[in-house]
């Protein structure tokens, strides 16, 4: 009897270190993320396709091109949206699953106050890129 109380208290002892453990990576992932996420932003702000490429996968290569930067990012989300003024983060519509992980931001931005920024990532050679960012305006009525 004694064993088996035992065997239950050290096996309640590691399933706790193990729910502690979780949180601890995901605070790791999130702020490897953010910071990524932070450098690629800046980047856009001063229009440097250079260092905003520096955070992309190499399977995109082909298009981290300043014609695809000026393109999209240019002509189509700074012209619509304008430098971003303010970010914060909504934990609850991101994702720090370590296979999929994705960043999703409510911005303010020169043009517009309710942005929606999306940052999808990819793991590649042990570090993670980013795969994808999207701008959206923020549906009216939808609380983050």
């Amino acid at each position: 009897m004694k064993k088996m109380v035992f065997a239950f208290i050290v096996g309640l002892a590691f399933f706790s270190c193990n729910l502690n453990a979780q949180p601890e990576s995901n605070k790791y992932l999130k702020n490897t993320l953010e910071l990524i996420a932070d450098r690629a932003l800046e980047a856009y702000n001063s229009e440097d396709y250079i260092d905003f490429f520096k955070y992309y996968t190499n399977s995109l290569s082909q298009l981290k091109t300043k014609r695809y930067f000026d393109n999209l990012f240019i002509s189509v989300y700074k012209d619509s949206f304008g430098d971003i003024i303010f970010k914060e983060l909504v934990e609850s519509k991101s994702s720090f699953n370590p296979d999929y992980p994705r960043l999703v931001y409510k911005a303010k931005c020169v043009k517009h106050d309710n942005v929606l920024i999306q940052i999808n990532f990819q793991e590649e050679s042990g570090n993670y890129r980013i795969n994808r960012i999207t701008f959206d305006r923020k549906p009216q009525g939808q609380n983050y």
